[in-house]
């Protein structure tokens, strides 16, 4: 799928409802509630979508069996080092890293060991929120 940070994966976009996510995808797997945040998981597409106290996505991710091209970049199931020197290389900055992943400019890797387990896109205001973990 192609991810535009900041903007969607594939045909999902930030700030739309749920019930246009829905109206696409079908009825979720799963939907759940962690924190403060809604979230529908689409297995058969590998995407999970959060949503904010509105209802809209501020967050959409996308994990393996799925593709996830970033900047044409294949990124998941890649070595994160390898991932990020990559998108350093086409001249992605990235703003914080620990050993679960990666942020830059409207989206994250993430890993659970070395390999790149989900690719996720969000809007400003989740990006601030993200960022002051690392801070």
């Amino acid at each position: 799928m192609l991810v535009e940070p900041g903007v969607a994966i594939g045909p999902v976009r930030l700030g739309m409802t749920r019930e246009e996510i829905r109206s696409m995808l079908g009825e979720p797997a799963l939907a759940f509630r962690r924190g403060e945040t809604d979230f529908d998981e689409y297995d058969d597409v590998s995407l999970q979508c959060g949503f904010d106290s509105q209802g809209l996505a501020d967050t959409i991710a996308v994990h393996p069996p799925a593709t996830a091209e970033v900047f044409g970049i294949s990124a998941l199931d890649m070595l994160v080092s390898e991932c990020r020197t990559r998108l350093e290389g086409v001249g992605v900055q990235v703003l914080a890293s620990d050993n679960a992943g990666f942020v830059a400019a409207g989206f994250a890797v993430f890993t659970d060991g070395d390999r790149v387990e989900a690719v996720t896109v969000f809007d400003t205001d989740y990006q601030e929120k993200l960022l002051a973990l690392y801070r």
